[in-house]
């Protein structure tokens, strides 16, 4: 009987892309809580500075929850595709196991009459 197949990891380069895009989203945050902080003549309070980087990381955390789900899901997939196609090639090989051992008990069957 043949070993399951190994499962298919997730691609570290997909990954490595949800890591950048996390970081550059942390580093706008930073970006713009600074420009708010000192640079801006108006007065923010730090209220409305927490609130408003707040939502940007929000919006960074979805998209970047997202594109990880979505690449688990795939790497899922694949996995189950594979495991399928084992199961066919494990399924066909035994047909073709039960179908010579068929044949050669009709061959005996055939032998004991005469």
């Amino acid at each position: 009987m043949e070993p399951l197949p190994t499962p298919v990891p997730i691609a570290e380069s997909r990954s490595r892309y949800a890591l950048i895009i996390a970081l550059i989203g942390l580093l706008i945050s930073g970006i713009l809580t600074a420009y708010l902080a000192h640079a801006s003549t108006t007065v923010w309070t730090a209220a409305e500075i927490t609130s408003l980087v707040g939502q940007f990381i929000g919006i960074v955390g979805t998209l970047v929850g997202a594109f990880l789900g979505v690449q688990a899901a795939t790497a899922g997939q694949q996995q189950a595709q594979a495991q399928t196609e084992a199961a066919t090639q494990r399924a066909a090989a035994l047909k073709s196991r039960v179908d010579n051992m068929d044949a050669l008990l009709t061959q005996a069957q055939r032998e004991t009459l005469r």
